[in-house]
Parts: C-alpha cells; structure tokens; sequence
C-alpha cells in the first residue's frame, strides 16, 4: 500500500494505490479482477501495479523510491527490500 491512504491524507474520493512485486503479470491480474468486485460495491478504486522482480529493474525511479517512502507493507517483503542500491541516492 503506498499512496494518500498510506500517508494517511486520502480524501474521500481517493483511491487506493498498491504496489505489488508478484512471481508472474498473471498473479497481478488475478489481484486486480478480485478487487473489482469491491470496487463496485463499495465506492472504492483500487490502483494496482504489478511488478516481477525483474521488471523492477525497469520502473521509473522516481516512482519507486515514493513507493518505498509510502509504503505499509501488507504481506511479504517491504519495498525497500527489492530496491537497487542505486535507488537510494
């Protein structure tokens, strides 16, 4: 989780970011059809990013290094665990 909500400054029509570092695309895609049906019955939307480890590589720095500020791990490793060293000039 990463994000307004993360922060704690989410308003009401904020979404909700996750940020999740998965074995296979197929396991984000799989997230992401599970979470529509909160979506919509609850008012809520979910902003899913799904990376494998060796996609990390590619990300938007910039991107990544917000991540790893904001993030309330839920499962699994934090963030800053998959960083590259690089990332954290």
């Amino acid at each position: 989780l990463y994000g307004s909500v993360a922060r704690g400054d989410d308003e009401p029509d904020s979404d909700v970011d996750l940020a999740l570092v998965v074995e296979s695309p197929d396991a984000a895609d799989r997230v992401r059809k599970a979470l529509h049906a909160l979506e919509s019955g609850h008012g809520v939307h979910f902003s899913i990013v799904g990376e494998t480890r060796e996609s990390l590589a590619d990300v938007d720095r910039a991107w990544w290094a917000n991540v790893c500020r904001d993030a309330r791990t839920v499962k699994g490793e934090a963030p800053a665990h998959f960083q590259d060293p690089a990332l954290q000039e």
